[in-house]
């Protein structure tokens, strides 16, 4: 409570009147009023926050009663109290390099830091001779057509506070080189990058709701150690960070700094994740890296970003199987027919015994009928004219007619046997 702040404002005091004494510790007599007549109370208080952070606010409520005849009323009123400080300008000249294009072209570039109310304006790269003569200025960082010999190099901030204009170097941002035959800048090259895959892959179909992991991997490409490298990684859009291997996840964004990384040395962390809701199409999430002593020729720009994509796998509907063709009943088999019995052959007719050595006739041979094997109507042919030779002519035909004969008969009784 300020003290001497308490006023009364009413119809008799309409500019109002100071009251004395501490309205906290204090009760006031208003005196009587009548119907619809009001009384107003204001007074003044002031609250210490010297405890809080900047930035940080706290919350106070305060009530007030009026005792009457028929009791006491009470309102109440908070205020929030926020703690706001001015912040210091931070600005810096972080790392430079020199790259080498030619025999006596190089091209230099910074990294610096400008925030907290310092606005980045330019750089400025100063050239100096072995008797320290300042031999070139320029902001474009391209230094060229020098005569042979040792160089320094040192590069100049210049930043806009609120109401002036500072610059800044710093001995990260000064470098020696050398013009001459097979001669290189005397600084190692550095260099940093990361590698980002989800799963192992590249890109991967991940299942709605269900936890996967984002691998990332920063490796120290260059010639000489690095420290404190940051590394970041802000969620897409309908991905949500679960956990991580190591730094920290606020606001679905992961952020861990590398204290130190060795030339040539890798280290990998893990991100698992996961999609609460349905999205359409491929989800691009990407790492990057950045360290203060492995500037790039853009300025505050990270110095390697990779990425991985991973989409909603969609179910697949199976297929209602086609009616298969019903198999074909298999027709009944017919009774077969029963072959008829044939009839008894009539007994062939006994051959002539030829009276002269001439060629004996064949003799026909009576065989059943039988629809169902006998040839129809074959062709019978005629035997050529046989020579005469003798009585060994007449026991060949003998024999001759004996087989026909006893072929016919062994046919016959085969057909009866069926």
């Amino acid at each position: 409570y300020i003290d001497g702040s308490t006023k009364l404002t009413n119809s008799n005091n309409p500019q109002g009147t100071t009251l004395s004494g501490d309205i906290f510790n204090k009760t006031l007599n208003l005196g009587n009023y009548a119907p619809n007549a009001n009384a107003i109370i204001t007074y003044q208080a002031k609250v210490t926050v010297d405890n809080l952070t900047c930035g940080s606010s706290v919350s106070f409520s305060s009530t007030a009663g009026a005792a009457i005849q028929e009791g006491t009323k009470h309102a109440e009123a908070s205020v929030k109290v926020e703690k706001t400080c001015e912040q210091t300008p931070v600005y810096q000249c972080n790392a430079l390099s020199i790259d080498k294009i030619s025999q006596d072209s190089f091209k230099f570039s910074v990294k610096y830091t400008a925030n907290n109310g310092a606005t980045f304006k330019k750089v400025t790269y100063k050239v100096y001779d072995s008797a320290n003569n300042e031999v070139y200025s320029s902001d474009n960082g391209k230094f060229e057509g020098f005569k042979p010999g040792k160089y320094t190099v040192k590069a100049f901030i210049t930043v806009a506070l609120k109401d002036s204009e500072k610059t800044v170097t710093s001995e990260d941002c000064t470098k020696a080189f050398v013009i001459g035959d097979g001669e290189k800048p005397t600084t190692k090259k550095p260099g940093v990058k990361v590698e980002k895959l989800v799963d192992g892959e590249k890109h991967k179909s991940v299942k709605l709701n269900t936890e996967f992991t984002y691998q990332i991997k920063v490796s120290n490409t260059g010639e000489t150690d690095l420290k404190n490298i940051a590394a970041t990684d802000n969620a897409p859009k309908g991905v949500t960070f679960v956990k991580a291997s190591a730094g920290t996840i606020k606001d679905n964004k992961w952020t861990h700094a590398i204290a130190e990384l060795k030339s040539g040395q890798s280290i990998s962390f893990t991100i698992t994740a996961k999609i609460p809701t349905a999205q359409d199409g491929k989800i691009k999430n990407t790492a990057c890296v950045d360290a203060p002593d492995a500037p790039n020729p853009s300025a505050n720009t990270p110095d390697s970003c990779d990425d991985a994509t991973v989409e909603i796998s969609k179910p697949t509907t199976p297929t209602s199987p086609s009616n298969p063709n019903k198999p074909t009943e298999p027709s009944k088999p017919t009774n077969p027919t029963v072959p008829e019995k044939p009839s008894n052959p009539s007994s062939p007719a006994k051959p002539t015994t030829p009276t002269s050595p001439s060629s004996p006739t064949k003799p026909s041979t009576q065989t059943p009928t039988n629809p169902e094997t006998t040839p129809s109507n074959p062709k019978s042919a005629t035997p050529p004219s046989l020579p005469q030779t003798g009585s060994s002519d007449l026991l060949m035909s003998g024999l001759g007619v004996g087989a026909l004969l006893t072929a016919g008969l062994a046919y016959v009784a085969s057909r009866r046997q069926l």
